[in-house]
């Protein structure tokens, strides 16, 4: 039987000085129990524990993005190939917290014959982040 290899990775907080992320995570149950569904990782990022949260669709992040309190400005669209999403970094409670959004579309609908669909729905600049992403003119 052979055995994995084991590395020692940087330095790593113990459980007990994740207990600010544990407790914001508490916090946002009781809190937002009305809100989508999501993804949650603590992680350890130099300062202390954190928060990771993951969303799967651009409303399910919109919606965590204003209960955290964590404004439009702040809010970055990441592109890797053909995959792209949203991040935003804040705090809640104590806690440093990354919210990620995938399933953002970043081109217009195509028709069956790959044309850029004649009508597309319109990001509204009153809808938070999503008014970065807003057609500012001209062609898609």
């Amino acid at each position: 039987m052979t055995s994995l290899p084991t590395t020692d990775p940087t330095p790593s907080l113990s459980f007990a000085e994740q207990e600010p992320a544990v407790l914001a995570l508490a916090e946002m149950a009781q809190a937002f129990p009305h809100l989508p569904a999501a993804a949650f990782t603590l992680y350890q990022p130099e300062a202390g524990g954190g928060l990771f949260i993951q969303t799967h669709s651009g409303e399910a992040f919109e919606a965590w993005r204003e209960a955290l309190r964590i404004g439009a400005a702040a809010v970055e669209l990441k592109t890797n190939g053909a995959d792209s999403w949203l991040r935003a970094e804040g705090s809640f409670s104590g806690s440093a917290v990354t919210l990620s959004g995938w399933g953002i579309p970043t081109c217009a609908p195509r028709d069956s014959g790959g044309r850029a669909a004649e009508q597309r729905q319109q990001l509204d600049p009153a809808d938070g982040a999503f008014a970065a992403l807003a057609p500012t003119g001209g062609a898609a």
